[in-house]
């Protein structure tokens, strides 16, 4: 049923050829019924004419065999099982294949961008080196020594300017920072070499601190402390003075009203 009609029986046995065996099938089954001779005509080939209709169908059998291939032909050997899995061996063959194709590829455009960058790389440095070479410095070894003690004799000179006119400025620093209720009563300023200077009519022997402030705070009493502190937290805040310390404070009546005398030492600089 949909499928079309034997028309053929061939019969290919290890068995020796019986042809009444052959006219009996044929005549059961309706159909033409022959054995299966390749060499039926044994005239057209000379290997064969030897040979009788048994050995001549047996050679139908080795025949097969040396034509038949896994791809095509059917095999009890190798059955539709061991085909799909050497179909699926050979997918997996594939698939590795491709990816070590991937990796190669990916591996070779790197090399090929590594040999670009260091040829663009070994351009630039080449350019370099000649913009180096064409460039001849102006200052010697010996030019950069003298350059060098040139400016210790210039830093050592501003110094010492420094020191000689800091008295000065510190004085002049003072004189901004006191307020209008503060009083100096005597202020000293120790000098280079040792020698001190007082800006008072009074004489005070020599201090070790670079900086003597003395003075006395008018206001209310309640308010005194407090403006002793604000006065140390601006001297605290001047860049020329550093370690700003009351050393002596204590109340006194003048003018029949109670002041605050106060000494501060401090190191300027």
């Amino acid at each position: 049923m949909g499928y079309k009609k034997v028309e053929s029986f061939y019969i290919a046995s290890s068995m020796n050829a019986y042809n009444p065996l052959v006219i009996y099938m044929n005549d059961q089954l309706g159909i033409t019924t022959e054995y299966f001779d390749l060499f039926s005509d044994p005239a057209s080939y000379p290997a064969v004419e030897s040979l009788n209709l048994s050995e001549r169908i047996l050679l139908v059998s080795a025949l097969g065999l040396s034509l038949s291939d896994s791809k095509r032909t059917p095999s009890a050997i190798f059955t539709y099982l061991d085909k799909n899995k050497a179909i699926r061996i050979a997918r997996i063959n594939r698939g590795i294949f491709a990816s070590f194709a991937a990796a190669l590829i990916v591996c070779i455009v790197a090399i090929v961008y590594q040999a670009v960058e260091m040829s663009s790389l070994s351009a630039k440095r080449a350019q370099k080196e000649k913009e180096l070479s064409m460039y001849n410095p102006v200052l010697t070894p010996q030019q950069i020594s003298q350059m060098d003690d040139d400016v210790k004799k210039y830093r050592q000179s501003s110094q010492q300017y420094a020191r000689r006119y800091l008295g000065t400025a510190a004085i002049g620093e003072i004189s901004s920072l006191t307020p209008d209720s503060i009083k100096l009563i005597n202020l000293k300023v120790s000098m280079p070499g040792g020698a001190t200077a007082a800006v008072t009519g009074k004489t005070a022997p020599q201090v070790s601190e670079d900086f003597v402030v003395e003075g006395v705070i008018f206001g209310e009493r309640d308010m005194l402390e407090s403006l002793l502190a604000q006065y140390v937290m601006k001297l605290e805040n001047s860049p020329l003075f550093a370690k700003i310390a009351v050393k002596k404070k204590e109340m006194n009546t003048f003018r029949k009203s109670e002041v605050l005398h106060f000494t501060l030492n401090a190191r300027m600089g």
